[in-house]
């Protein structure tokens, strides 16, 4: 249970990532897929990241910052 702190920026950091490859791999079969390809476009700073690319590093950021508690860093 490690990995889960809503307490930490680390992990919301984390999240947020995560989320944000969700709204870029959904982006071409939503109903408006403009206005998500505007956000995701925004929140990454216009780089052209793949989903997956998000999406792990979300995974990451968590991942450390658990590893970083345990004090195994």
């Amino acid at each position: 249970m490690s990995y889960f702190n809503p307490h930490s920026t680390a992990w919301w950091s984390g999240v947020g990532m995560i989320v944000l490859g969700i709204l870029q791999m959904a982006a071409p079969v939503s109903p408006w897929p403009d206005q998500l390809a505007i956000i995701a476009g925004t929140l990454t700073g216009g780089q052209e990241f793949s989903p997956a690319y998000t999406i792990l590093t979300g995974l990451g950021i968590i991942g450390i910052r658990a590893k970083q508690e345990r004090g195994n860093a």
